[in-house]
C-alpha cells in the first residue's frame, strides 16, 4: 500500500479514518463538505493516501455541484449505459470536443450550460435523437452514427438504396429501388429527381411500414465515351 507516517517513520499496512467537515475555495466562494482524514492507527498523526484525496475530492466536487445547480456524477456516467451510446460519439452529437464527455464521466465538473443539456437529454430522450439525425444529416456516411440512431429510435430506422441510373437517349435520370416497391420516377435533373424521391418514398411505404426515420442511401450510375 506504501502508506509511511513520518511521525513513526516507518511504512503503514493499514489506517484509520476519521469523519471530518472540509472547505475548499473554487472560483471565489468557499464550499463546505463532509470528507474523511485519514490517520495513522499507532500515533493518529494525518496521512496522504491517495484513495481518501479522491474521495475528498468527489465529495468536494459534489458540493460545487449542489450548490451550483450542477447534473451530479451519477447522473453523467448514467447517460452511455442508458441509451447504449459511446462517451466519444454523445459528445459528437452534442457538438462538444471529442473527450468533453469523457472528462465529465472521469469527474471533471461540466458547465452550467453543458450541465443542462445533459439533464434535458436524461429527462427527454428525443433531444439526443434529434441532435443525431442532425448529425446524420451532416455526415451521412457515418454507419456508427446511423447505428445510434437506430437505438434510439423505438420504431428504428428504414435504410433503403436508390438507385439512379442516366439514360443518354432521353437524357433523363431514372430512379428505381429494390426496397421501396412501386418508386418509377424520371427527370432530367438528378438534384429535382433526388428531392422528388424523398418526397415520394413515405407515400409508396405501407402504414405499418412506416418509421420515425428514413435512410435513403443514393447510388447513381451515368456512363460517358471519352476518346482520347
Amino acid at each position: 500500500m506504501n502508506i509511511f507516517c513520518l511521525n513513526c517513520g516507518k511504512e503503514l499496512e493499514s489506517y484509520k479514518t476519521i469523519p471530518k467537515e472540509m472547505d475548499i475555495e473554487f472560483k471565489g466562494s468557499l464550499y463546505k463538505y463532509n470528507g474523511l482524514e485519514a490517520v495513522c492507527p499507532e500515533c493518529g498523526e494525518p496521512l496522504l493516501v491517495e484513495e481518501i484525496l479522491r474521495y475528498n475530492r468527489k465529495k468536494a466536487y459534489d458540493a460545487f455541484r449542489k450548490a451550483n445547480d450542477i447534473i451530479s456524477y451519477d447522473e453523467v456516467i448514467s447517460i452511455p449505459e442508458k441509451f447504449n451510446i459511446s462517451k466519444r460519439n454523445i459528445s459528437k452529437y452534442l457538438g462538444w470536443g471529442d473527450v468533453t464527455f469523457s472528462r465529465y464521466c472521469s469527474g471533471y465538473v461540466p458547465t452550467k450550460h453543458n450541465s443542462e443539456i445533459l439533464r434535458e437529454i436524461i429527462d427527454n430522450p428525443e433531444i439526443l435523437t434529434e441532435k443525431i439525425k442532425k448529425y446524420i444529416n451532416d455526415h451521412p456516411d457515418d454507419k456508427n452514427a446511423i447505428k445510434d440512431l437506430q437505438k434510439m429510435n423505438s420504431a428504428n430506422l428504414y435504410d433503403a438504396i436508390i438507385d439512379l441510373r442516366w439514360d443518354d437517349d432521353s437524357k433523363t435520370w431514372t430512379a428505381t429501388s429494390k426496397d421501396i416497391p412501386g418508386l418509377v420516377l424520371e427527370s432530367d435533373s438528378f438534384d429535382e429527381l433526388t428531392e422528388r424521391v424523398k418526397s415520394s418514398v413515405p407515400d409508396l411505404l405501407k402504414p405499418d411500414q412506416l418509421p420515425d426515420t428514413l435512410m435513403l442511401e443514393f447510388h447513381a450510375k451515368k456512363k460517358e465515351v471519352i476518346y482520347a
